[in-house]
């Protein structure tokens, strides 16, 4: 358990100090298998596909999530763009399980400026589980 924490330390470390290169950083909270927040990284790999980086801590068995994911535009609702996540996920813990997850992300919905991204979708393990999160930048 102790090199799980370790890893997640030094993804956490990393995450925040990526601030020297041109990503954008968000912190993530919401509902995943528990209450999660989290810390992630975004940043345009072609045009209309970006890969996204998220680590978090939540409540349950398994504290610790890191996933790993693409992002790509799939349509328009009401003149926001809403965009798909393909990727997988790892939760760490007592029983640490692996799977896949996708999701739906409409940029910019909440909040003064329309500062805040919305997410919502499920992770296949070892079931599927719903979640749902919103996500802030940090400058």
């Amino acid at each position: 358990m102790l090199k799980k924490v370790i890893l997640c330390a030094m993804i956490f470390i990393g995450i925040s100090s990526m601030s020297a290169f041109a990503v954008d950083r968000n912190v993530h909270f919401g509902v995943r298998d528990g209450v999660m927040i989290g810390l992630g990284v975004e940043d345009e790999l072609v045009e209309y596909f970006d890969y996204r980086l998220l680590a978090g801590v939540k409540t349950g068995e398994n504290p610790l999530i890191v996933s790993l994911s693409g992002k790509f535009y799939a349509f328009d609702l009401f003149r926001r763009k809403i965009n798909m996540g393909l990727g997988v996920v790892f939760d760490f813990g007592q029983k640490s399980k692996a799977g896949g997850t996708i999701s739906l992300i409409a940029d910019k919905v909440f909040g003064p400026k329309n500062l805040f991204n919305l997410e919502f979708g499920f992770d296949v393990k070892d079931s599927s589980s719903l979640f749902i999160s919103l996500s802030h930048p940090i400058k």
